[in-house]
């Protein structure tokens, strides 16, 4: 992440290790790399997530939106890249509740909707929710923002259905052959 400007924002890679149940109760875990997005702006708490150093990242998000928030001036231009900087952290953390709560915040606030719209999707995929994902991901590209990792993310969501239904597909011809 060396030699990327302030202003840029940054990506960081996640791998998301998620069960996924079959019709038929057989599991399997992904491997593929989902990417969420950090906030632009410098906070303190950001980069030890960057570094993936999560629990002080967060540690250090969740002081920064206390003081947001006793500093009404503040809260409303900190409060938002805090809570999707914390969506990231948590998400790596797979502490799941709390990610949600922060993804969740972070979409209704309607600032710099599409890096948080990708974000949820990759806690969606996270929580082996494909359906929320593709959404979100979808809502991300078309919200703008994150329309390159959104649409990488998409492409990779869409590819794990679909080896997901061919899969579930050979299972089905194997256990009920054609008997014409």
């Amino acid at each position: 992440m060396n030699g990327l400007s302030r202003n840029c924002q940054h990506v960081i890679r996640i791998i998301c290790f998620t069960t996924i149940t079959s019709l038929f109760c057989f599991s399997a875990q992904a491997s593929d790399p989902f990417e969420v997005m950090m906030h632009d702006a410098d906070i303190y708490g950001t980069r030890d997530i960057e570094a993936g150093n999560y629990a002080k990242g967060v540690q250090r998000l969740l002081t920064q939106l206390g003081d947001s928030d006793s500093d009404s001036r503040q809260a409303a231009s900190i409060r938002t890249p805090i809570v999707i900087d914390l969506c990231a952290g948590y998400t790596m953390l797979e502490d799941i509740d709390a990610a949600t709560r922060y993804c969740d915040e972070a979409v209704a606030s309607g600032w710099s909707k599409g890096l948080a719209l990708n974000n949820r999707g990759a806690l969606h995929v996270r929580k082996g929710d494909y359906k929320n994902a593709i959404l979100d991901f979808q809502a991300a590209i078309e919200a703008r923002g994150a329309n390159r990792i959104a649409s990488r993310n998409l492409d990779r969501i869409e590819a794990r259905v679909a080896a997901l239904l061919h899969a579930n597909d050979r299972r089905l011809a194997q256990t009920n052959p054609n008997t014409d």
